[in-house]
């Protein structure tokens, strides 16, 4: 009886595998169509800020609501830094890093599914002579969908808006 059940675990396993051997069935009806998913496109908004020291050197931007933003997606922040001769915008990427007499000044950004905050850190003490009134900030919302076609940290040769446009192979919408 010992030696018999010795083998019981052996024989309920050859049993299983062999109860498991056998015809497919037929493949069952297809299922009924689904609902397509919108496509949500890259856009663009601009804000002013201004980086003050009455304001604790932020600002902040909300997403129009055209816009859907989830936590996935991606928003990129750039700072109108000049213009042309021939009229043509010139924009740097934030984080954009100055480096003054007194230590270094960055201004960088983050964001929610809101709302972007613009913002200004040092590593020093800022003062009020160190802000900034009247920024223009143009904001272009990547959404996840976009992200997963891209390799891995395509987007930090990114420099200005146009290059995203480039970089998408398609036009930015642009929101009021």
């Amino acid at each position: 009886m010992k030696n018999s059940l010795h083998y019981l675990p052996l024989i309920l396993l050859s049993l299983l595998l062999l109860n498991s051997c056998g015809r497919r069935g037929p493949v069952g009806p297809q299922g009924p169509p689904g609902i397509d998913g919108a496509e949500l496109l890259p856009a663009s908004f601009e804000f002013n800020v201004d980086l003050l020291q009455e304001n604790g050197f932020e600002d902040f931007g909300d997403i129009p609501n055209e816009i859907d933003v989830i936590p996935e997606d991606v928003l990129l922040a750039f700072v109108l830094e000049d213009e042309t001769q021939e009229g043509e915008e010139v924009w740097r990427q934030l984080p954009l890093i100055e480096f003054r007499e007194r230590g270094t000044v960055a201004i960088n950004f983050d964001f929610t599914v809101w709302d972007i905050r613009i913002f200004m850190e040092a590593n020093y003490p800022l003062q009020s002579e160190d802000g900034y009134q009247g920024l223009l900030i143009r904001a272009v919302h990547i959404p996840a969908n976009y992200l997963a076609k891209m390799k891995p940290g395509a987007l930090a040769t990114i420099q200005n808006p146009n290059e995203v446009a480039k970089f998408l192979g398609m036009e930015i919408i642009s929101l009021p």
